[in-house]
């Protein structure tokens, strides 16, 4: 129900990683105090475009960077030196090199997917960590996913081939928590819960992880949480609220 990527926090280990690698190098580099420096990883700026600049891989359908060595199952992470970007301009769009293929395209549940753009409303990832009522049409094909989507990789035929990849352990997600947590918790004890994951960056509210396990707990169809889910029917928050109605009425045509 949480995608593989966010069972461990490789966004914190790759910052780990990079601060331990900027001491190993030396002058100049281990004489930035961390004031000067800006680390970053999933971050507004454009990694995607700059890293395939940079020659570490290409721009796919999925809107990903692939790797011909480990496919689009990479995290990208740098480090800025303030000195070095006055005047920067961003990288324009790249082209996408994906060929023929469209495999991506064709198994997105939502069709986010067009010519190497992605259409974030019909996005379930982009649903898991997004305020408000999540369409009829995505709750329709939502599966039992409390956060994160990674079938336009899983079809990749460029992840077929597996990397070496070194251990991660920060911030594992395990054993996963079974959908009556979710439905018993507040979204305050969902986020304590998580906290040092990557679940518990402060973009994620516990209240869109609440109403993604709703969602799930429809499509589950598991008749012993309809107690749990009714007890969400009244709830402030219109995501809640929508979230379980729909897995009411979706257990009650069970019935």
């Amino acid at each position: 129900m949480i995608a593989p990527f966010a069972r461990k926090n490789h966004y914190k280990e790759i910052i780990r990683r990079l601060r331990i690698a900027l001491k190993e190098a030396g002058p100049p580099f281990a004489e930035y105090t961390k004031k000067e420096l800006r680390f970053f990883s999933n971050s507004s700026l454009p990694e995607k475009e700059i890293a395939a600049l940079a020659g570490l891989g290409f721009r796919g359908r999925n809107t990903l960077l692939i790797s011909k060595d480990h496919g689009s199952r990479g995290l990208l992470g740098g480090v800025i030196f303030p000195d070095r970007i006055s005047g920067a301009e961003s990288p324009s769009p790249l082209t996408v090199s994906c060929g023929s293929c469209r495999r991506c395209e064709e198994s997105c549940p939502g069709g986010a997917l067009s010519g190497g753009r992605l259409s974030r409303e019909s996005c379930l990832q982009h649903w898991t960590t997004t305020d408000g009522v999540i369409p009829a049409e995505l709750k329709e094909v939502w599966g039992e996913r409390i956060y994160g989507c990674m079938i336009c990789q899983d079809c990749c035929p460029w992840n077929r081939k597996r990397g070496s990849w070194s251990p991660v352990a920060l911030g594992v997600i395990a054993p996963e928590p079974d959908l009556k947590f979710y439905l018993t918790s507040t979204p305050e004890e969902i986020k304590a819960h998580f906290k040092g994951t990557a679940l518990g960056m402060g973009w994620i509210r516990g209240e869109y992880l609440l109403r993604n396990a709703l969602i799930s707990a429809g499509w589950a169809r598991r008749t012993e949480l309809a107690p749990l889910i009714r007890n969400h029917l009244d709830s402030g928050d219109p995501g809640i609220r929508d979230a379980a109605r729909w897995a009411d009425e979706r257990l009650s045509l069970k019935n």
